[in-house]
């Protein structure tokens, strides 16, 4: 349609819709505690050879070192024993002294170096292994000591010092054979693997580690409904994100009840904290000419209504903050109505979101919009239609709503529906594409006025291309997710008799769902179709929120109705009374299940934006 007047009201509202979008990340953090132990104490001295019999056997404490026995006459002394234990190695093992050559004497056996450290920070690994016995002196050379064996690797939390190098093996027999030399000495310990900061280990030493917290979830929805406070000035919402959000949506239609009524007061805003728009439409039930006003505002909610001629704010709000349990808003103007407002709330310790503010170009081409800081998994486009082109807070007239969609994989979706000020017979209508992440029209004529294709998500936004694009520019607000899974789709509604299950793919678990739908079947041809009539809906599997209104066409007198429920995920009002509504059934692997409740035999397109955790 092609743009009226436009002119600046003082303030009122009858009908709008808001949506904020923040997200929050929290963490959880957990302490690791670790325990130390003493090291080894000193290892016994070997006995002394019998006169004949065998050598004394090595000191049996298998700690810092331990000294062979003297050889015997026939056997030689057994070498020492284990050197240290855990964690900081034991002294050097000795091994047994040189047998004093028995018969075939043989030599100390292999001297052992310290065990694994386990213990904290540079856990030393044992020192040398011992020495080997010495070879027999008669008849047979004395076998010498085997390899003593360094110690393994501390195993602490930081790196662990490796064990020192093995024992020297025994020297070889003096007589009748040459005596067989000790064998290889044994290998240092391994290199230490470890962490950063254990303590140093004692023998046998483990570190006790308290219980671990699991990992918060990559990211995490909450949907819900509040009513709005009837004075100016702060309010808390509660959430159940149980994190700090990094995005928030909220919409209203001005209801206090699920009843259905006439006109409207629609607000939508979005916000990540630090940056918030709000788009607010109105439209004035049973009045000839018709009466209907759009206005945009820098703030994370907006309402406007009517006086008399005039438009006149409502209320509207800004959020100074949020946190893991509630968001707060700032109600600088507010009408006293406890108007339900729904919300979607973003969070996650991996999410991050952006809300930029753009101008639609004047010329077809490509246009990119930057500064978002990350690339974008999916976009959400809000839109007061065609031609606003004036400062927020400024009364434009028609009321018009525009939203579009878009993932990285390129699939996109875009409505808009209004209606026209001061004409009698009423001009409604409205419009919805699923090759499009932005579509604009005049609402007389009608003309495509913008038409935005996907091209990509960048590493700092994204990118479109305007196949369709008048001399006028428009405000455009948009909100970028990263960090999660997402999918951007349509679906054509079952036709079939209440109750009706649909099951409808997205490829992955969502946590959150949002719906959207011009309330007709899918548009093949023409600019748009007559009635304007626009639903939304969401759901985090547990909560939901849902409004739909609806402007009849070619009338003498205008007809305006609305309907608003915080128990449904979706609700279709193609021509009043409500035509469908459905309650989300449940989430899935790779989707989500619909319940229509209420269901009539056309199949209307749906929109669909699901949101998981990555």
């Amino acid at each position: 349609m092609v743009k009226t007047s436009k002119f600046l009201f003082k303030r009122q509202r009858f009908a709008h819709f808001g949506i904020v979008s923040a997200l929050a990340l929290s963490t959880v953090a957990c302490s690791i505690y670790g325990g130390i132990d003493n090291g080894p104490g000193a290892g016994g001295s070997g006995g002394s050879g019998g006169i004949d019999a065998s050598g004394g056997a090595g000191g049996i404490v298998p700690d810092a070192s331990t000294t062979g026995g003297s050889g015997g006459i026939l056997t030689g002394g057994s070498g020492g024993n284990t050197g240290g234990a855990t964690g900081t190695g034991g002294a050097t093992g000795t091994g047994g002294s040189t047998g004093t050559g028995g018969a075939t004497g043989r030599g100390g056996a292999t001297g052992t170096g310290g065990a694994t450290g386990t213990g904290g920070a540079t856990g030393t690994g044992g020192a040398t292994g011992g020495t080997g016995g010495a070879g027999g002196t008669t008849i047979d050379a004395g076998t010498g000591g085997a390899s003593g064996t360094g110690g393994a690797a501390g195993a602490g939390d930081a790196a662990g010092a490796g064990g020192a190098t093995g024992g020297t093996g025994g020297a070889g027999g003096a007589t009748i054979d040459a005596g067989t030399g000790g064998a290889t000495g044994g290998k240092g310990g391994n290199s230490g693997t470890g962490g950063a900061t254990g303590a140093t280990g004692g023998a046998g030493g483990t570190m006790d580690a308290a219980p671990e917290a699991p990992p918060p979830p990559g990211s995490v929805f909450a949907v819900g409904s509040f009513s709005k406070s009837g004075s100016t000035g702060s309010q808390n919402v509660v959430h159940a994100l149980g994190q700090i959000p990094k995005a928030l949506i909220l919409w209203t239609i001005g209801k206090t009840n699920e009843s259905q009524s006439s006109g409207f007061y629609y607000g939508i805003g979005i916000s990540d904290a630090s940056t918030s728009y709000a788009i607010a439409t109105t439209a004035r039930d049973g009045v000839s000419p018709s009466w209907a006003i759009r206005r945009i505002a820098s703030k994370a909610m907006l309402m406007i209504s009517s006086s008399g001629a005039n438009a006149i704010v409502a209320a509207e709000a800004s959020i100074p903050g949020w946190s893991a349990t509630n968001f707060t808003l700032d109600w600088t103007t507010n009408d006293g109505q406890p108007s339900v407002v729904h919300y979607l709330v973003i969070g996650g310790p991996q999410v991050t979101a952006k809300v930029v503010t753009w101008l639609a170009p004047t010329a077809p081409g490509m246009k990119t919009v930057s500064g978002i800081g990350f690339q974008p998994e999916a976009v959400l486009h809000f839109y007061p239609g065609w031609g606003y082109d004036e400062a927020p807070g400024t009364n434009v007239t028609n009321a018009v709503i525009g939203l579009g969609a878009m993932d990285k994989v390129g699939a996109q979706w875009a409505i808009q529906a209004g209606s026209v000020h001061n004409v009698s017979p009423t001009v409604a209508s409205r419009a919805q594409r699923n090759d499009s992440a932005l579509y604009s029209y005049t609402d007389t004529g009608p003309a495509v006025t913008k038409d935005a294709k996907f091209v990509s998500m960048n590493a700092d936004g994204f990118t479109l291309n305007f196949t369709t694009a008048n001399s006028t520019a428009s405000h455009v607000y948009s909100l970028a997710l990263g960090g999660l899974k997402a999918s951007v789709g349509t679906f054509n509604k079952t036709a079939a008799a209440a109750p009706a299950s649909q099951s409808v793919t997205s490829g992955f678990q969502p946590g959150a769902l949002l719906l959207a739908s011009f309330q007709t079947t899918a548009q093949t041809s023409g600019t748009s179709v007559s009635i304007g009539s626009f639903g939304l809906g969401a759901s985090d599997g547990t909560n939901e929120a849902s409004s739909a209104v609806v402007e009849d066409d070619n009338v003498a007198t205008s007809s305006v109705e609305s309907i608003d429920k915080a128990s449904k995920v979706f609700i279709k009002m193609n021509t009043a009374p409500l035509d469908a509504e459905a309650d989300l059934a449940s989430f899935g692997p790779t989707g989500f299940t619909l319940n229509w409740t209420t269901n009539d035999s056309t199949a209307s397109q749906m929109c669909f934006l699901a949101l998981g955790a990555r």
